[in-house]
Protein backbone atom coordinates (compact mmCIF):
# COMPACT_ATOMS: atom_id res chain seq x y z
CA UNK A 1 0.00 0.00 0.00
CA UNK A 2 1.18 3.14 -0.55
CA UNK A 3 0.36 5.65 2.33
CA UNK A 4 2.70 8.36 1.59
CA UNK A 5 0.78 8.60 -1.80
CA UNK A 6 -2.36 8.28 -0.32
CA UNK A 7 -1.72 11.48 2.37
CA UNK A 8 0.04 13.15 -0.55
CA UNK A 9 -3.20 13.37 -2.41
CA UNK A 10 -4.71 14.01 0.49
CA UNK A 11 -3.02 17.27 1.06
CA UNK A 12 -5.37 20.36 -1.41
CA UNK A 13 -1.46 22.00 -1.88
CA UNK A 14 -0.29 18.30 -2.94
CA UNK A 15 -3.50 18.10 -5.16
CA UNK A 16 -3.30 21.56 -7.02
CA UNK A 17 0.30 20.90 -7.47
CA UNK A 18 -0.10 17.63 -9.71
CA UNK A 19 -3.25 19.52 -11.69
CA UNK A 20 -0.99 22.57 -12.12
CA UNK A 21 1.88 20.34 -13.29
CA UNK A 22 -0.32 18.11 -15.84
CA UNK A 23 -1.90 21.49 -17.13
CA UNK A 24 1.70 22.69 -17.86
CA UNK A 25 2.26 19.99 -19.93
CA UNK A 26 -0.57 20.63 -21.59
CA UNK A 27 -0.17 23.76 -21.96
CA UNK A 28 3.16 22.99 -23.50
CA UNK A 29 1.84 20.15 -25.70
CA UNK A 30 -0.91 22.87 -27.17
CA UNK A 31 1.39 25.34 -27.74
CA UNK A 32 3.99 22.79 -29.23
CA UNK A 33 1.12 21.99 -32.12
CA UNK A 34 0.83 25.06 -33.07
CA UNK A 35 4.42 24.88 -34.40
CA UNK A 36 5.21 24.13 -38.14
CA UNK A 37 9.04 25.09 -38.19
CA UNK A 38 10.60 24.32 -34.49
CA UNK A 39 10.53 20.34 -33.54
CA UNK A 40 7.90 20.38 -31.53
CA UNK A 41 9.59 17.53 -29.56
CA UNK A 42 12.25 19.94 -28.46
CA UNK A 43 9.37 22.73 -26.74
CA UNK A 44 9.15 22.40 -22.73
CA UNK A 45 8.35 24.88 -20.44
CA UNK A 46 11.72 26.44 -20.15
CA UNK A 47 11.55 27.22 -23.59
CA UNK A 48 11.93 31.14 -24.33
CA UNK A 49 8.80 31.28 -26.77
CA UNK A 50 9.55 34.48 -28.49
CA UNK A 51 12.83 32.76 -29.89
CA UNK A 52 10.76 30.66 -31.59
CA UNK A 53 11.18 30.28 -35.16
CA UNK A 54 7.62 30.84 -35.93
CA UNK A 55 7.46 33.59 -33.19
CA UNK A 56 5.57 37.01 -35.60
CA UNK A 57 2.66 39.25 -34.40
CA UNK A 58 0.43 36.40 -36.14
CA UNK A 59 1.69 33.58 -34.18
CA UNK A 60 1.41 35.37 -30.68
CA UNK A 61 -2.70 36.35 -31.94
CA UNK A 62 -2.89 32.78 -32.80
CA UNK A 63 -1.49 32.13 -29.30
CA UNK A 64 -3.54 34.56 -27.67
CA UNK A 65 -6.75 33.38 -29.01
CA UNK A 66 -5.82 29.78 -28.49
CA UNK A 67 -5.20 30.47 -24.70
CA UNK A 68 -8.43 32.25 -24.89
CA UNK A 69 -10.40 29.68 -25.96
CA UNK A 70 -8.69 26.87 -24.13
CA UNK A 71 -8.74 28.42 -20.61
CA UNK A 72 -11.39 31.46 -20.97
CA UNK A 73 -8.73 33.73 -19.67
CA UNK A 74 -8.30 37.26 -21.24
CA UNK A 75 -5.09 37.43 -22.97
CA UNK A 76 -3.32 40.85 -22.53
CA UNK A 77 0.19 42.32 -25.23
CA UNK A 78 1.91 42.74 -21.18
CA UNK A 79 1.14 38.90 -20.56
CA UNK A 80 3.90 38.60 -23.64
CA UNK A 81 6.14 41.35 -22.89
CA UNK A 82 6.12 40.42 -19.44
CA UNK A 83 6.96 36.78 -20.01
CA UNK A 84 9.86 34.90 -21.85
CA UNK A 85 9.40 31.41 -20.93
CA UNK A 86 6.35 28.94 -21.70
CA UNK A 87 6.68 28.62 -17.77
CA UNK A 88 6.38 32.34 -16.92
CA UNK A 89 3.89 32.86 -19.25
CA UNK A 90 1.58 30.08 -17.65
CA UNK A 91 1.90 30.77 -14.75
CA UNK A 92 1.05 34.66 -15.52
CA UNK A 93 -1.85 33.32 -17.86
CA UNK A 94 -3.36 30.21 -16.84
CA UNK A 95 -2.75 29.01 -13.50
CA UNK A 96 -4.70 31.86 -11.50
CA UNK A 97 -7.39 30.22 -13.64
CA UNK A 98 -6.58 26.81 -12.30
CA UNK A 99 -6.44 28.17 -8.61
CA UNK A 100 -10.00 29.61 -8.94
CA UNK A 101 -12.02 26.57 -10.85
CA UNK A 102 -11.48 24.51 -7.22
Amino acid sequence: MHDGWKIEQMTPRGRLSRKKSMEENRFVQLVAGMLYRTDRDSVTAETRYKGLKEWNFLFEVSLAMMLEEEYHVEVTPEDFSSTGTLDELFRRVCAPRLVNKD
